[in-house]
């Protein structure tokens, strides 16, 4: 029987790794970690476990390779852009409207390009039949922001939709 094998590590441009060529895709930082668990022979099948924009690419992973893949975790993920600016844009003032467009095509921390990377999650493979745990804490999320600034509580619901839509796509599914 096999020990278990715990993997945390820097996407490119961030903490110690390398730097990359910008604006990043999800599918590029998905097929980043799937030649870093080869290259490291670590040895599969994995279960993926991500947290904000990890959780969703941890999502890609799982789809594009779930051979590889025993179970995915995911909690509170980057929304995919498109059910995520549809339903939410209209809920938010000038500031946080343009804020929103700009975060998504590439302005933000990892200059990830969350519209294309949506559209990458979108066209990939059905979701395995393996445990799918979607984890949430949109409140307690929102109340760590800072004072004055309230569009993660005008906006939770929404979240939490498209969140739960999310997860209804995996046939193993749990939303907490």
């Amino acid at each position: 029987m096999g020990g278990l094998i715990f993997i945390d590590y820097d996407r490119a441009n961030i903490g110690s790794s390398d730097a990359a060529p910008t604006p990043r895709t999800a599918a590029r930082v998905v097929s980043d970690l799937h030649q870093l668990l080869e290259t490291a022979d670590v040895p599969g099948p994995y279960v993926l476990a991500g947290y904000g924009n990890g959780g969703f690419f941890v999502q890609l992973y799982g789809r594009r390779y779930s051979d590889e893949v025993e179970g995915v975790v995911v909690m509170n993920p980057v929304a995919p852009a498109h059910p995520w600016l549809e339903r939410a844009l209209p809920l938010f003032d000038e500031q946080v409207h343009a804020e929103e467009r700009a975060y998504y095509p590439g302005n933000n921390d990892e200059h990830i390009d969350w519209l294309a990377s949506s559209k990458q999650l979108e066209n990939a493979p059905q979701p395995p039949s393996v445990p799918f745990e979607m984890l949430i804490s949109t409140e307690r999320e929102c109340l760590s922001m800072p004072e004055g600034r309230q569009p993660c509580l005008e906006s939770h619901e929404v979240y939490e939709q498209v969140t739960r839509e999310v997860t209804q796509q995996w046939p193993e599914s749990s939303y907490r």
